[in-house]
């Protein structure tokens, strides 16, 4: 299956350490320019402009589709490209977290995952190997951890929730925003614009399934 991820799912699985898995699960990841240039923002985690200055092989970039934007104007430039992209290619799935881009999406005929989901399957794929196989059990737990403290809450709240277990060693790159919700470093730019991953979207919230 070939899949297109936007911004906010990297973000997030890179920060939990736990981005690996989307090979695991796809036989191809395409990841537009447009949300590449997201991860690399000056104001995103350190830990996630790394991954992006050094693409893993099972990461397919391609350059952001030249397409119309009609319908897509009050999202940002990483979704639009993201969507624009799965319908370029014909992908079967989008990894989208924000409300406002998974409901266009979904109005455009596109099969949706989001950062819960892709944590979830990838618990069922590891649990099932380990049945069969006596794999690794403690990763199977820190899979089934992960998708239950997604399941918390809102999803800055979550993911905020996951760090502060100790799995992962990234908890200075996210810090307490009022009101629990994890610090985006910066708010999100205009329409069309890039910006910083592990964003809030104040136009309609996180949908992480």
């Amino acid at each position: 299956m070939i899949a297109v991820a936007d911004t906010s799912p990297l973000c997030y699985l890179i920060l939990i350490d736990e981005v690996d898995v989307l090979p695991k699960l796809f036989s191809k990841v395409v990841v537009p320019a447009a949300v590449i240039s997201e991860l690399l923002h000056e104001d995103a985690p350190a830990a996630v402009r790394g991954w992006a200055a050094n693409l893993p092989p099972w990461v397919t970039a391609q350059e952001n589709p030249i397409r119309s934007t009609a319908g897509l104007e009050k999202l940002q430039a990483g979704e639009q490209s993201a969507i624009l992209l799965t319908e370029s290619i014909s992908a079967e799935l989008i990894l989208l977290d924000e409300k406002s881009a998974r409901r266009i999406a979904a109005q455009r005929g596109m099969r949706i995952t989001g950062t819960l989901g892709v944590l979830g399957e990838a618990a069922a794929e590891v649990e099932a190997r380990e049945v069969a196989e006596h794999l690794d059990v403690a990763h199977v737990r820190r899979l089934i951890e992960s998708v239950q403290l997604l399941q918390l809450g809102k999803l800055g709240r979550r993911i905020r929730a996951l760090i502060e277990t100790g799995n992962t060693d990234h908890r200075r790159e996210l810090g307490p925003r009022p009101g629990g919700r994890i610090a985006s470093h910066a708010r999100r730019g205009p329409a069309g614009h890039p910006a910083p991953p592990c964003e809030t979207d104040h136009n309609g919230g996180h949908d992480a399934a």
